[in-house]
């Protein structure tokens, strides 16, 4: 699976610091799917915004990632009126509008802009250190046949899951909130051989942050309590139109339903053997 060209861009440009980044958002998944191949039926969403996350601080190299995008055709733009303001990356290639954000962990419970290193900022944002702490990684130089080196780092997806359920039941932006619900569906359906390593995981998660660990729970449950629930005409709103070609609407709420009270089991069982270690 060659790099979608955007991505290739912007990791390109990135590359002397993506062994201290994770990579976020919707790119998540492509990523796995550039490292096993996805069920047929299942179809992830598109993108083309990169969000990345970063360390609270980031030492600086021989060129600031400032600067190294700045090389790369990358214009810096301000999104708020904040000092330092929020600011996102921007380039055009092929037709295609590329934008990259940054995000870090907030200390707090607010949000806030955080200067990273010189001439970057980034967003404060919860949650950012599940994605931070629970990482694997891919060999770049297999993913773009040669074009580049190092590796990229992406959160394990047992993390990926945690961090889009907190991070969905938090948006005001009813769109965005469905696009978290359904990369959830889409990892756990997309990528079934990895539900034991997603079993396994949960566990640990579960220990490290059992107050959001028993907040996600909860939430997943009431957002997907019956094949009628809002979480389930989230996931068929969200629903490609090649995705489960063989399933009309009806049956896939019936489909999407179990495989969220699948995650639910494993979360109930992951959030018991904490329980059993700590007795």
């Amino acid at each position: 699976m060659a790099l979608d060209q955007i991505l290739l861009i912007s990791l390109k440009a990135l590359e002397p610091y993506l062994d201290d980044m994770v990579i976020a958002g919707g790119w998540v998944p492509y990523l796995f799917a550039a490292h096993e191949q996805p069920s047929a039926e299942a179809v992830a969403l598109k993108t083309r915004d990169l969000d990345v996350a970063v360390p609270r601080q980031e030492p600086e190299r021989e060129k600031s990632i400032d600067q190294l995008l700045g090389e790369a055709g990358f214009t810096c733009e301000f999104r708020s009126l904040e000092t330092p303001p929020v600011t996102t990356y921007v380039a055009m290639r092929a037709g295609h509008e590329i934008e990259i954000a940054f995000i870090t962990n907030a200390k707090g419970p607010g949000q806030a802009v955080r200067s990273v290193q010189s001439g970057l900022t980034a967003q404060e944002l919860r949650y950012v250190d599940l994605l931070l702490a629970n990482k694997w990684f891919l060999p770049l130089d297999v993913l773009s046949d040669g074009e580049l080196e190092g590796r990229v780092w992406l959160p394990t997806p047992a993390a990926f899951i945690f961090h889009k359920a907190l991070v969905s039941r938090k948006r005001t932006d009813p769109l965005k909130r469905e696009k978290d619900l359904h990369y959830i569906f889409y990892v756990l359906d997309g990528f079934r051989a990895w539900r034991a390593w997603v079993r396994a995981e949960l566990p640990r998660l579960a220990a490290a942050s059992p107050t959001w660990f028993r907040r996600c729970l909860h939430d997943l449950a009431t957002t997907f309590e019956t094949p009628a629930s809002p979480g389930i005409a989230a996931l068929l709103h969200q629903r490609p139109s090649r995705a489960y070609p063989g399933m009309d609407d009806d049956q896939f709420r019936q489909y999407a339903w179990s495989v969220m009270q699948g995650l639910l089991v494993m979360m109930r069982e992951g959030r018991s053997s904490r329980a059993l270690r700590q007795a």
